[in-house]
């Protein structure tokens, strides 16, 4: 079981690292919006692609931790969903 969670958390972490690099490749299309579109001021669409780029940065360090103790609590059914 130990080797299902740890296979389920390495596709969780690999995906999340794939989605922290294509947020990167995507600040052109963040830039046409926010500059273009929204006529936003420079430092708006780095701001905005600076939280989006975090959240997802954030989600790949720390997701997978999380996820683990998900799975861990699932598997000795002491996780309550409401």
């Amino acid at each position: 079981m130990s080797e299902e969670i740890e296979g389920r958390v390495k596709r969780y972490q690999s995906r999340a690292i794939g989605l922290a690099i294509l947020v990167h490749f995507l600040i052109i299309f963040t830039g046409i919006v926010t500059l273009v579109v929204l006529r936003q001021p420079l430092l708006i669409f780095i701001i905005t692609h600076a939280t989006i780029q975090a959240a997802a940065i954030a989600n790949a360090v720390i997701g997978p931790t999380i996820y683990r103790r998900y799975l861990l609590a699932k598997s000795m059914r002491r996780l309550d969903i409401a």
